[in-house]
């Protein structure tokens, strides 16, 4: 099914029909809600100072245990973990 709507064209500025499908309108409405908790969030932690402090204090714990070396080899270890599984038609290579 196709859905179809009425609104002002951007470049002729006159009424016109517009057709759109679920898909687009389920993304419309995910994107919507979206922005909207996360200007709620943005509001929450701009107007509670504790808050700020608390995640501020999180993400620099976060911060300081990340490392590229230790993404890297989690990476490494995770297609290793893979190749290493019955079936696969991989073969590791040192």
């Amino acid at each position: 099914y196709t859905l179809s709507y009425r609104e002002v064209d951007d470049q002729t500025y006159q009424y016109g029909r517009t057709f759109t499908y679920g898909g687009k309108l389920a993304e419309n409405i995910t994107q919507a809600v979206a922005r909207d908790i996360l200007a709620d969030a943005m509001i929450r932690v701009a107007t509670s100072p504790p808050l700020a402090i608390r995640l501020g204090l999180g993400a620099r714990a976060t911060a300081t245990a990340l490392s590229w070396d230790k993404e890297l080899d989690r990476l490494v270890e995770s297609y290793q973990s893979i190749i290493a599984l019955p079936g696969t038609p991989l073969q590791a290579v040192a």
